[in-house]
C-alpha cells in the first residue's frame, strides 16, 4: 500500500511531535542535559518541560490515532 506525499507529511509531524515530547521529558526530569551550564536553564524550563513533553506525546498519540478520519 503506497501512501500519498501528504499521508507521509502527516506521520512525520506524529513522529516529530512524539520525539519531541520525548526529549522534553529526559530534559524536564534531568535524564539528560546534568551539568552546572545548564542548571540556571533548567530552574527557569524544567518544570514547564516536565509537562509539555506528555502533552506533545499524548497530541501525537491522539493524532494518529485518528489519522484514517482525517
Amino acid at each position: 500500500m503506497m501512501m500519498s506525499p501528504s499521508e507521509i507529511a502527516s506521520v512525520a509531524d506524529f513522529a516529530i511531535s512524539f520525539a519531541g515530547g520525548i526529549l522534553a521529558m529526559l530534559f524536564g526530569f534531568r535524564v539528560i542535559g546534568k551539568g552546572k551550564q545548564i542548571d540556571v536553564w533548567h530552574a527557569k524550563w524544567g518544570k514547564h518541560l516536565r509537562w509539555i513533553g506528555p502533552m506533545l506525546i499524548l497530541y501525537a498519540a491522539y493524532s494518529l490515532t485518528n489519522f484514517g478520519s482525517l
